[in-house]
């Protein structure tokens, strides 16, 4: 996020291709932070199963598929963010103007932010599951879990109105996804610090 907002220049193609090809480490570092998040993730979606099986195995393990699905997708996504790089490149292209080249390159940004809803709203399904899985549970707060869905909700209602009502989305975007900060800093934190109710988690295990 922050290689493409400091790179990036809205509505400028000739501006932003300049500005990838004058730091292009630190896009590529982006680029590879992206790649970090998605390796990550793939843990963190078999941890979070494994953690929330004992409430509902079936439902933990629906809500991790959507959480590896909206992973798969933004791994797809970053080949978007690297694009502009290859575009750029004088070895590819032949016959191209520059203006092409950063006309397409700057394309290449609106793939990439398809393809970022299209994981958020998977991901939304995943924090509606997972909130649900919380309030369930015996062993973590049940608030936290509320924030969790109304979180995925958040997620999920922005992104179907980044492709259906793109003017709702800019305007809802600002106020939903605080929520969707304090809900997963909140979970975070809680499994950082607190950690999962160990007697109450083995009693809810066995129970079912």
């Amino acid at each position: 996020m922050y290689a493409r907002s400091t790179l990036v220049v809205s509505g400028d193609a000739a501006r932003t291709a300049v500005n990838i090809l004058e730091s292009e480490r630190m896009f590529r570092f982006g680029g590879g932070a992206q790649l970090i998040t998605v390796l990550c993730d793939i843990t963190l979606s078999v941890i979070l199963f494994e953690i929330m099986k004992p409430v509902s195995r079936i439902i933990s393990l629906l809500s991790s598929s959507f959480r590896f699905a909206a992973i798969i997708v933004i791994a797809v996504t970053t080949v978007s963010h690297f694009a502009p790089l290859t575009i750029l490149d004088q070895s590819y292209l032949y016959g191209f103007t520059d203006e092409q080249r950063q006309a397409l390159s700057y394309l290449s940004f609106a793939y990439h932010s398809i393809g970022y809803n299209i994981a958020l709203l998977l991901f939304g399904v995943h924090c509606i599951l997972l909130g649900y899985l919380i309030a369930r549970s015996a062993f973590l707060p049940a608030l936290i879990g509320l924030l969790m869905v109304l979180a995925g909700f958040g997620y999920a209602a922005n992104s179907f109105a980044f492709f259906v009502h793109p003017a709702l989305a800019t305007w809802s975007f600002p106020i939903l996804m605080p929520l969707a900060f304090i809900a997963e800093g909140a979970l975070a934190l809680w499994l950082t610090i607190v950690g999962v109710n160990t007697k109450r988690w083995l009693t809810q295990s066995a129970n079912n």
